[in-house]
């Protein structure tokens, strides 16, 4: 007759899952755009606050992250 000792104890769960992987920031910023299909284009303010109310898992680096974006791909946002 088994024993419950004789039973493998069952696997531990993960401490942190991890959370999901965001998109790239640049594809976030180009669906975001897409979304808003604004006239003439959308602006940083409108951009950030569409990527944040469709994203609710953005590290606290969010406007850094943007500002970096505009930064080096001038493209992807219009100056407001």
């Amino acid at each position: 007759m088994a024993t419950t000792e004789d039973s493998p104890a069952p696997a531990p769960a993960p401490a942190n899952p991890a959370p999901p992987a965001l998109p790239d920031y640049p594809k976030m910023v180009m669906e975001a755009i897409e979304a808003l299909n604004e006239t003439g284009g959308s602006n940083k303010t409108s951009i950030a606050q569409q990527i944040e109310s469709t994203h609710s898992d953005l590290p606290p680096a969010h406007a850094t992250l943007l500002r970096i974006i505009e930064s080096t791909q001038p493209s992807f946002l219009a100056t407001t």
